[in-house]
């Protein structure tokens, strides 16, 4: 096994930049390896656009060349309204899963390559490594509580034999170190070593979830007054009414606030009901679950999976790895099986396989 982003050779290199420490720091890190960076900013959102001083301010004190690209209506197509159509129908999706792949790292690889311009990279706390199998998989960083690899598990093999992770073995604080070392700033002049992380949602800076979402509704001319906005009834597996909720858009599988029960139970959302406008809830060992479906697999470290393949699976972004074996389908889906039962995997979000640190696999959880 090699490890790209540790002996590959100097050259050229598209770094993605978005004017925070990490990618300033990545910046400064390559170029002090000898690397030739080319800085690329992708506007996606309109929110996006007041960091590009930021980024403009660290490309001159690094000398480096730098360009914007704007990609608002990719992402709106591929991201936003993804994530909007998935959360109005019950799931809970990931946005950054789907950005990387069909966003993010496809306009830099595409960018990369009309540049002739060989290795792509960005600030991601994650590593690169080439198996024995002739593989491209991603491994986790050595900052456990800032590795970045689940939300990328989807980058296909073209473009993780690109890709180069300068932060893959450098701690949260040790970037910030060298950001405060290297001496750089924001356009404001503010030292980007004290610059708080980004949020979780780039393109929701203010406001809930639910409260994004209505707005896009609105701007469409769409009926904010019915389901999923509208308060309805709470009912137990049996369908008796045991509560009301604020709206269906305000919960997901798992939730255990947000609702009024008239009992000292302490209940859970297990699913929705859309047609009667009813959100089900459950006492706790319900949302425990042995097994789960896996949809539109993406394979990384390994081709394919033999049947009941052992392995590590990781039900959401903040979930440790729980040991299980995987079941291929007929169509391609998995059946995966945890040894002890994970709690509230949820439709939407991303079941990723790993195999001593590194992703072998993954998909979307379907219940």
């Amino acid at each position: 096994m090699t490890m790209p982003n540790q002996s590959a050779n100097p050259g050229r290199v598209l770094l993605g930049m978005s004017g925070g420490v990490d990618s300033s720091a990545a910046a400064f890190l390559l170029q002090s390896k000898g690397w030739e960076v080319l800085g690329l900013t992708l506007i996606t959102h309109d929110q996006s656009e007041e960091n590009l001083e930021d980024v403009q301010a660290v490309a001159r004190r690094l000398g480096i060349s730098w360009q914007p690209c704007d990609v608002r209506q990719l992402f709106q197509k591929i991201v936003i309204d993804d994530f909007v159509e998935n959360y109005t129908n019950g799931r809970t999706p990931n946005p950054c899963v789907i950005c990387n792949p069909l966003v993010k790292f496809k306009m830099l690889s595409e960018i990369a390559a009309h540049l002739e311009v060989p290795t792509i990279a960005t600030g991601h706390y994650a590593k690169i490594h080439r198996l024995d199998n002739g593989r491209y998989c991603l491994g986790k960083s050595c900052d456990v509580s800032k590795d970045q690899s689940y939300f990328m598990y989807r980058l296909s093999q073209k473009q993780l034999s690109q890709l180069i992770f300068p932060l893959g073995d450098f701690s949260k604080i040790s970037v910030r170190k060298v950001a405060q070392e290297a001496d750089l700033k924001s356009a404001a002049g503010v030292v980007l070593a004290d610059k708080p992380d980004s949020q979780d949602c780039c393109f929701i800076t203010k406001g809930s979830y639910p409260d994004f979402i209505r707005q896009c509704f609105i701007e469409r001319g769409q009926d904010v007054s019915r389901s999923p906005f509208s308060p309805g009834p709470v009912v137990d597996t049996s369908g008796h009414q045991v509560g009301t909720h604020k709206g269906l858009i305000h919960y997901t599988i798992g939730q255990r606030k947000g609702f009024q029960v008239q009992t000292t139970q302490r209940l859970f959302v297990t699913g929705f009901d859309p047609v009667n406008n009813a959100l089900i809830v459950a006492p706790f060992d319900t949302v425990l679950k042995k097994e789960i479906k896996v949809t539109e697999p993406v394979y990384s470290g390994m081709s394919q999976l033999q049947e009941g393949e052992r392995l590590t699976a990781r039900i959401r972004y903040s979930a440790g790895e729980t040991p299980c074996r995987v079941y291929p389908l007929d169509n391609d889906n998995w059946r995966v099986v945890f040894d002890e039962p994970v709690a509230a995997p949820t439709p939407g979000q991303s079941c990723v396989l790993y195999r001593d640190s590194m992703i072998m696999a993954g998909g979307f959880i379907s219940l």
